[in-house]
């Protein structure tokens, strides 16, 4: 009796341990480009856009707008994938917004603001975000026209 309890508990043992090394391989056996893509299409279909961070340590993923001038404030979806760790670190929706990288952690995002107040104004607020502290920083530059 001793001895089939013994060899029940090893042999579950080695099943549960046998299984756990399958899921791990699953998950972590696509590379980060097939997560990445993967979660963006989910999301945005094929009209998805992805720009790497200078350094490919992030990736935006964004929904790709129809090339529709007249509205100046379509909202823009995206999102930036740490590609180290396959996950979401930044995801938002802006209203007639450009988004670049600037560096390897920092995104540049200009926005259209709405109404023009004077001749000098373009209506546009431009700020650096950082997406590996969630800081935004004003950001100015003369003659600014990005």
């Amino acid at each position: 009796m001793n001895n089939l309890i013994i060899l029940l508990i090893v042999s579950m043992s080695v099943l549960s341990c046998s299984s756990q090394k399958n899921i791990d391989k699953n998950t972590n056996g696509q590379n980060s480009q097939e997560n990445f893509k993967t979660v963006a299409f989910e999301r945005y279909g094929n009209d998805t856009t992805f720009q790497f961070s200078t350094e490919e340590t992030y990736v935006l993923c964004e929904k790709q707008i129809s090339n529709n001038n007249l509205n100046p404030n379509i909202i823009s979806e995206f999102f930036v994938i740490n590609l180290k760790n396959s996950k979401i670190v930044y995801d938002d929706k802006i209203s007639g917004a450009k988004i670049k990288w600037i560096s390897d952690k920092e995104l540049l995002i200009i926005k259209q603001m709405g109404i023009i107040t004077s001749l000098e104004d373009e209506g546009k607020h431009t700020y650096i975000f950082n997406v590996e502290t969630h800081l935004k920083t004003e950001y100015h530059e003369i003659n600014n026209k990005n």
